[in-house]
């Protein structure tokens, strides 16, 4: 699962693989070299979704790697889970139904 409310900065031996919906970060974990085929074959996990050149939205696999130490920093621009301008208008309804019994 992604966790977009948590940036942390790509890890070195990464590779980038982008596609239309996103460009996504892969941990290299090891190489094997196929003898036969004469080619190099890599063990790839993946551990986020990339922002910036920099930055990445980390999943699971990112911190069963890592763990929690790098995480950077929180966004802490969320929005609220309910907003001031329902809350408003709940209050405003009731009133309205308490004048019209009255």
């Amino acid at each position: 699962m992604n966790k977009k409310k948590i940036i942390v900065e790509i890890p070195k031996n990464t590779k980038i693989h982008r596609k239309e919906s996103g460009n996504y970060v892969y941990y290299v974990e090891r190489t094997d070299y196929i003898k036969e085929k004469k080619y190099y074959k890599e063990k790839r996990t993946l551990i986020g979704r990339m922002i910036d050149e920099k930055t990445m939205n980390p999943n699971d696999n990112y911190f069963e790697i890592f763990g929690d130490v790098k995480v950077k920093e929180k966004v802490l621009n969320e929005a609220p889970e309910f907003s001031d301008t329902l809350k408003v208008g709940n209050n405003y309804v009731i009133n309205k139904i308490c004048e019209e019994k009255e």
